[in-house]
């Protein structure tokens, strides 16, 4: 379904062989090992969550430091939503993996004897059927959208890349990349308000920053998906909103800088981080 655009990634780390980066534990390595290794989740999620940073990490330190820091050593707990986001994207993006990743169970729920037995022996991540075909669904619905697939052509799915923004080491994973655009695909409760939730909320200003800086490209689109009517959205990104990304990703790095490398640990002591506000 996909085809590869003239700059892959293996074209990348070519390019990038020779060079290094340091992480944020103090490692030194070479660009072109690490991209080599996050293809690895338990590598891009596991060490690399806590030697760079990232668009989530960065929404986190935007909110607190407190809560960056208590998300160092917290496992993410797996909901619905993000285990059904996971196969969407298998779906959408990279077809050929999902026999390899998913199982099927005929059970009526998860909680059945039946399911829990299937989850113990399966080394794959088992879904309910009604599960499956409800992601399924939605997958058809975007791809009967020639908007959409036109979006999802000429590029690879999947693309790491690691590198620094604001002297720190950032990582990212392009859900899709073409040449000199990068398409992000979504789910969302609401399409109506996906603008401005998207700004407010969730900061994904800063994700697109983030990505345009590190994969070096122009164009940056979210593809959105409403999971209840299939809906599809459309979102690029004007310069104003790569702007607020810039300055929030900037404030971001200076809470990581304050309260993580000991520039000053008297002034910013964490543990007398507080809120101020007047109501």
């Amino acid at each position: 379904m996909f085809i590869t655009f003239e700059k892959t990634i293996n074209t990348i780390m070519s390019e990038l062989e020779n060079e290094t980066i340091r992480l944020l534990d103090g490692e030194v390595l070479p660009v072109d090992q690490v991209l080599s290794s996050m293809d690895n989740d338990s590598y891009y999620y596991g060490y690399l969550g806590k030697a760079a940073l990232s668009s989530s990490s960065c929404k986190l330190l935007l909110e607190s430091p407190k809560r960056y820091r208590n998300s160092l050593n917290r496992v993410q707990k797996e909901t619905a939503a993000l285990r059904d986001g996971k196969l969407l994207h298998a779906m959408a993006l990279e077809p050929e993996t999902v026999p390899h990743r998913y199982a099927l169970s005929s059970s009526s729920t998860r909680t059945t004897k039946a399911f829990k037995e299937m989850q113990a022996a399966e080394q794959r991540e088992v879904f309910l059927e009604r599960e499956w075909n409800s992601m399924k669904w939605l997958n058809n619905q975007l791809f009967s959208c020639d908007e959409a697939v036109a979006l999802l052509s000429d590029g690879v799915a999947e693309q790491p890349m690691i590198g620094e923004i604001f002297g720190v080491p950032f990582r990212a994973k392009a859900d899709y990349l073409k040449d000199g655009h990068i398409v992000d695909y979504k789910t969302t409760a609401d399409l109506s308000g996906f603008g401005r939730a998207a700004k407010f909320k969730w900061h994904y200003d800063m994700q697109a920053y983030i990505y345009t800086q590190l994969f070096n490209v122009d164009t940056f689109t979210f593809l959105v998906i409403e999971k209840g009517s299939g809906e599809i959205g459309i979102f690029e990104t004007s310069e104003s909103f790569l702007e607020s990304g810039r300055l929030k990703v900037q404030r971001a790095v200076e809470n990581y800088q304050n309260y993580f490398t000991q520039l000053d640990p008297q002034k910013y002591n964490i543990d007398n981080y507080v809120k101020k506000g007047i109501l």
